[in-house]
């Protein structure tokens, strides 16, 4: 049995419904009658949030007013590195790196459509193609068998994608890295 309340004040200091045994009817923290499946909200599946690029941020300059943009439309978006999938920052301009890689706005799919056409103003102006194609987040296809800077070997199976940075130091794997 599960308290089905989502402002329980059980289930906002746990993050997740209270769970009692079969007999109890009503939650002892809220007093709602309780239902013998996982509410909706506390289920993990529908709780899973797909992102799909928008548009990559070129320069700096340019998170003031998608940031500004989105967040007055109410649009959540994470801003996500291209060379590094797993260097992200929800919402905020605060994660860029220039010296990491061009990243790329995110949003949840379901606010695509949306997003991209109030962006597409933007993307006209910075000399994007509005609704055009949208860019590839792909891992470096180059990829060394020995980090360029601690030397240490690179182990990879096959099919499996490109190294970004190296497992053993951080440093960058781009080509541009190994010429130094």
């Amino acid at each position: 049995m599960w308290c089905p309340n989502q402002e329980c004040p059980d289930a906002l200091e746990l993050g997740a419904p209270a769970e009692f045994v079969e007999g109890k009817t009503a939650c002892p923290f809220c007093g709602a009658a309780l239902v013998s499946s996982l509410p909706p909200w506390a289920d993990p599946a529908a709780s899973e949030i797909r992102l799909v690029p928008l548009m990559p941020i070129m320069d700096a300059s340019w998170l003031p007013r998608v940031k500004a943009t989105l967040d007055a439309a109410e649009i959540r978006f994470l801003l996500q590195d291209a060379g590094a999938p797993g260097s992200t920052s929800w919402g905020t301009g605060g994660g860029f790196d220039p010296g990491a890689g061009k990243p790329v706005v995110m949003v949840e799919e379901s606010d695509f459509e949306r997003a991209s056409g109030l962006l597409d103003p933007l993307k006209a102006e910075l000399g994007l193609e509005p609704g055009g194609a949208l860019p590839e987040l792909t891992a470096p296809a180059w990829q060394p068998s020995a980090c360029p800077q601690c030397r240490k070997t690179l182990e990879s199976g096959e099919g499996d994608e490109p190294l970004a940075y190296c497992y053993h130091c951080g440093a960058s794997l781009a080509p541009e890295a190994a010429d130094r």
